[in-house]
């Protein structure tokens, strides 16, 4: 073979070579390209043996310790898991949830105690400060009341603390994750970012054990002096990418069906089977769902605001109680787009009270600091101005209690109208203690703000 078609046929295998290899180099860069973006886990307290289980179908099922049946309970109808400030009850957080610097954490979860208690971390190895390092974690409520979420690598925590819950409520806290920067949300809304310089996968691989199974913790703090979590954690969701602010505003927003039923869970009217007064009839729900107001006693309960010339007008829920007690039914109508239901609610108006036949005036008082002087006597008249003492001038009421003597009585009229109460200071200064009583000790003093009722 001649020098030219060696060449030739050189370029030519060159040029095959570089086709063969091309396809490959293609695929696996489209591969990459077009991997979707999902969710990685997702625990919503469905339980199977012992482990919180996965139900997005990825198969990460995370075991959960010390927990018992008992502390999975049922609230606004859906289940929930009971976190009691147990330090023995904590979920591990399985390997394979964090795989990139992108991804996003969303939970879903209620507390009202102010503690230094970790909702959720990311990092495994426990210690007393200042030798805790390399984890990523969530206090939902701190002492004073606000968020703390923090990111620590070996030696610089940097923290968030900006943002407060509704205590007592369900909240939504989202992480998205990205290079060099966690942007955070509260219930759909934007409070703020920590920017770092970090890798979060440099902070797992240092804070875990690499042989263990777990990559992090609900429930549980690594600095092993805090409290345990004390809440109700609803739901706990790992995304493989980072959501934008629409992505999660939209996962926060409810579908109209589902609002408006935990708009009718919730709606309720206090003391339903006792109502003495006028009632609140709210215009609005759960998340701004739409109510109105029917009822088959519109003579017992107003569902129109009255108007007062001269003076703020009054609310719908204007009660009129009649001679027996009266059953009415209120039937509420929650909308929230083209959803809608009705709640049916049940009252019992109590019967008005009877008037009471009055006919004199009658005055309360005691006599002096003598033996008998400070207990209840009573005087009676006919128009205010004329005294006649009764009981033939002795203590009408005595007292055995507390100093067993009373002064400056009081008399209050019952909220019915029906009966009255006499209230009277807990003192005696007669029997040698003295005004100078009052005055030597604090104790002293503290012990005169008691009152005797009749």
């Amino acid at each position: 073979m001649n020098t030219r078609v060696r060449k030739g046929f050189s370029v030519l295998l060159s040029a095959l070579m570089l086709f063969l290899l091309l396809p490959a180099q293609i695929i696996l860069a489209d591969e990459t390209t077009n991997a979707a973006n999902g969710l990685i886990a997702h625990y919503d307290m469905s339980k199977a043996g012992s482990k919180l289980t996965d139900v997005s179908g990825n198969g990460l099922d995370a075991e959960y310790v010390g927990f018992q049946d008992s502390d999975f309970v049922k609230d606004q109808g859906a289940t929930v898991l009971n976190f009691t400030g147990d330090k023995s009850k904590y979920v591990k957080l399985p390997k394979g949830l964090i795989n990139s610097e992108s991804f996003t954490i969303e939970t879903k979860f209620t507390t009202s105690t102010k503690a230094a208690q970790w909702l959720y971390t990311l990092g495994t190895k426990s210690g007393t400060w200042p030798n805790v390092n390399n984890y990523v974690f969530l206090n939902p409520m701190q002492g004073n009341g606000s968020v703390r979420f923090g990111i620590k690598d070996a030696t610089t925590e940097l923290l968030f603390q900006n943002a407060t819950l509704k205590s007592g409520e369900y909240n939504t806290f989202t992480a998205a994750f990205e290079p060099g920067n966690i942007t955070l949300y509260l219930n759909g809304e934007l409070v703020g970012n920590i920017a770092h310089t970090y890798s979060v996968m440099d902070i797992l691989a240092a804070g875990t054990d690499s042989a263990a199974n777990e990559i992090g913790y609900l429930g549980k703090s690594l600095y092993t002096p805090d409290a345990a979590f004390v809440g109700k954690l609803a739901d706990f969701k790992v995304y493989n990418y980072t959501l934008s602010a629409e992505e999660v505003k939209q996962n926060e927003a409810l579908p109209d069906e589902l609002l408006v039923e935990e708009a009718k869970q919730q709606l309720e009217i206090p003391n339903a089977s006792d109502i003495r007064g006028n009632i609140t009839l709210p215009s609005t729900g759960y998340k701004g769902a739409q109510i109105t107001w029917a009822t088959d006693r519109p003579d017992v309960v107003n569902l129109n605001e009255i108007t007062n010339d001269n003076y703020d007008n009054m609310p719908p829920g204007v009660v009129t109680r009649q001679d027996a007690d009266t059953q009415v039914k209120l039937t509420a109508t929650l909308t929230s787009g083209s959803a809608s239901a009705t709640k049916d609610i049940t009252l019992t108006v109590k019967a008005k009270s009877a008037k009471p036949d009055l006919q004199k005036y009658l005055f309360t008082h005691f006599t002096g600091e003598s033996a008998t002087g400070e207990q209840i006597y009573f005087a009676g008249s006919e128009d205010g101005l004329h005294w006649t003492d009764l009981n033939d001038g002795n203590p009408v009421l005595t007292s055995d209690l507390g100093e067993k003597g009373v002064r400056d009585p009081f008399i209050m009229r019952s909220a019915e109208g029906d009966k009255f109460y006499i209230i009277a200071t807990d003192l005696r200064i007669a029997s040698g203690k003295g005004w100078g009583m009052l005055s030597r000790t604090e104790a002293n003093r503290s012990s005169y703000g008691n009152r005797t009722i009749w």
